[in-house]
C-alpha cells in the first residue's frame, strides 16, 4: 500500500502542471529590464555614441579627382596645285603675211613680248587600257519538267 500510494504521488507531480508564474512579478521583472535597457542607451546618446546618428559630424570627405582627357585631332588638308597654264602659240610667218597683205599696210606689225619660259613639268606615264570586261554569264536553261 505505501508502495502503491508513493507510486500514484509520483505519477501525479510529474503529469501536474506548476502554476503559472502571476502577473505582478513578471510585469515588474519587464518594466525593470525594459527601463535598465532605456537607461543604457540615454547614457550613450548622453556621451555621442548614437548607433543610429554616429559618433558627431562625419569628417568632410575630399574631393574626387577629375581627369579631363582632351581628344586632339589633327588633320592635315593637302591642295595640289596644277601647274599654270600657259599659252605657246607663236606667231606664223606665214599666217601673219597673208592677212596683212589682204588688209593692207594698215598698222605694224607688234614684236611678241618675251616673257619668262614656263616650268616644263614630265608628262605624266601613259596608262595601259583596261582590260576587256570578261563575257557575260550565258542565261540559265528552262527547268525540265516531266507532265503525266
Amino acid at each position: 500500500m505505501a508502495r502503491a500510494e508513493a507510486e500514484e504521488k509520483a505519477v501525479s507531480t510529474m503529469t501536474e502542471r506548476g502554476g503559472r508564474p502571476k502577473g505582478p512579478p513578471v510585469l515588474w521583472l519587464s518594466l525593470a529590464t525594459f527601463l535598465v535597457v532605456l537607461a543604457v542607451l540615454a547614457i550613450r546618446m548622453s556621451r555621442g555614441e548614437d548607433p543610429a546618428v554616429g559618433a558627431g559630424e562625419p569628417a568632410p570627405a575630399q574631393p574626387r579627382r577629375v581627369l579631363v582627357r582632351r581628344i586632339v585631332k589633327r588633320v592635315v588638308v593637302t591642295h595640289v596645285i596644277p601647274p599654270p597654264i600657259v599659252d605657246r602659240v607663236a606667231p606664223s610667218s606665214a599666217s601673219g603675211a597673208t592677212s596683212t597683205a589682204a588688209a593692207g599696210p594698215t598698222a605694224p606689225a607688234r614684236a611678241p613680248v618675251a616673257s619668262a619660259p614656263a616650268p616644263v613639268a614630265s608628262a605624266p606615264a601613259p596608262v595601259a587600257a583596261a582590260p576587256a570586261p570578261p563575257p557575260p554569264a550565258p542565261a540559265p536553261t528552262a527547268p525540265v519538267t516531266r507532265s503525266s
